[in-house]
């Protein structure tokens, strides 16, 4: 297991700067947002890799598969995956591109098969960010899964902590939430890693929130997960700034990686 920063949250410095602290305070793999990567210059371009090159780190995109009802956004699609294919071949390897799916999954998947053939010769992992969450829901990916083999999933733990407190706030949780993991059909290449009250999605740290974190680590030790968590701690929603954002970031994914134990 790799832990990872979201950087695109700490927007009190540049990229390049965030990457440099992160990396030095041993987070061994770094995400960045698909629409803002894709914006990128390429000086900045060239300083991404040469830190990603130089720390020896993990580079995986977050990105979003597009509105259906948005021409516009559609159309942008297949170049902006053009662009990252790019950087991977050009610059620095990806490990992993993953997308939010916003609508409805029928109509993303022309989208999604384009992500996955673009990617099919390499070893990048594509993701949909918590789907499919189980069985029945794998049927609509209409053979995808069996198609191209670096598909997986990425699973977001505050999203799991929303989705157990809204099937019933009086269940037991932590048993909840280890039955919500092991029902996942596919491969958890990525994790999400932050927390919240159950109720909204606060994107709190792992220390802030209900949900039962020693519970979800003990089965993603139990299923073998062995891929990239990525603090998605956000700083700004959470009225926090400066130095303390940081320092709490850091603790939280070395608390997140005390709790996988041997998986870390």
């Amino acid at each position: 297991m790799r832990t990872g920063i979201a950087v695109w949250n700490f927007k009190e410095k540049g990229l390049l700067e965030n990457i440099e602290q992160f990396a030095r305070a041993g987070f061994r793999a770094v995400s960045h947002v698909g629409g803002q990567f894709v914006k990128l210059d390429d000086d900045t371009l060239t300083g991404l890799a040469d830190l990603l090159h130089r720390h020896e780190r993990a580079f995986t995109i977050h990105h979003k598969l597009p509105d259906p009802g948005d021409p516009e956004e559609c159309d942008a699609f297949a170049p902006q995956t053009d662009i990252i294919r790019q950087f991977h071949d050009e610059r620095h390897p990806l490990a992993g591109l993953t997308f939010d799916t916003w609508y409805d999954i029928g109509r993303l998947l022309p989208h999604l098969r384009y992500a996955l053939e673009t990617f099919a010769d390499t070893d990048v992992f594509i993701c949909c960010e918590d789907f499919p969450l189980n069985e029945e829901q794998r049927l609509l990916l209409d053979g995808l899964d069996e198609t191209y083999p670096n598909l997986g999933i990425l699973i977001d733990l505050g999203h799991l902590n929303l989705r157990v407190t809204k099937e019933d706030p009086e269940q037991d949780m932590a048993a909840a939430v280890r039955r919500h993991l092991r029902a996942v059909p596919l491969t958890i290449r990525e994790l999400h890693v932050h927390n919240n009250d159950g109720l909204s999605d606060q994107h709190q740290r792992l220390g802030v929130g209900t949900l039962p974190v020693e519970a979800a680590a003990a089965q993603l030790r139990e299923i073998g997960f062995d891929g990239i968590s990525t603090t998605e701690f956000v700083p700004e929603w959470n009225d926090i700034h400066g130095r303390e954002a940081y320092d709490l970031a850091i603790d939280a994914a070395r608390q997140w990686e005390l709790l996988l134990g041997d998986n870390a």
